[in-house]
């Protein structure tokens, strides 16, 4: 935590502002780097779990998202994409959105 913050909640108060709402919480930008202004924002519990650093990206067609953030996109559980790469299948299979049969081809 930055020292203006440690030893003035006023600063920290100044630069960071009310909590939006009780859903909110303190996220740093950055798991890297330290708690300042420059690196934190309030945010809900859903961006705050896909900015840690055990997420699994997946990068598809130019776009890259968590695990979490495809399943829900796709409509998948995320166990089903989590079983999907462990199983070694091509990035195609791992995000087609439907079940996946035995003799299907993509």
């Amino acid at each position: 935590m930055c020292e203006e913050w440690r030893n003035d909640f006023m600063a920290f108060y100044n630069d960071m502002g009310t909590r939006p709402t009780p859903k909110h919480s303190l996220d740093r930008i950055d798991n890297e780097k330290g708690y300042y202004k420059d690196n934190c924002r309030w945010v809900t519990k859903e961006v705050q779990a896909n900015n840690t650093r055990t997420n699994v990206f997946i990068e598809y067609k130019g776009k890259r998202q968590t695990i979490a953030q495809w399943a829900k996109e796709l409509g998948l559980p995320k166990q089903t994409l989590h079983n999907r790469i462990k199983n070694g299948l091509p990035i195609e299979r791992v995000m087609y959105p439907g079940r996946l049969h035995k003799y299907l081809v993509i």
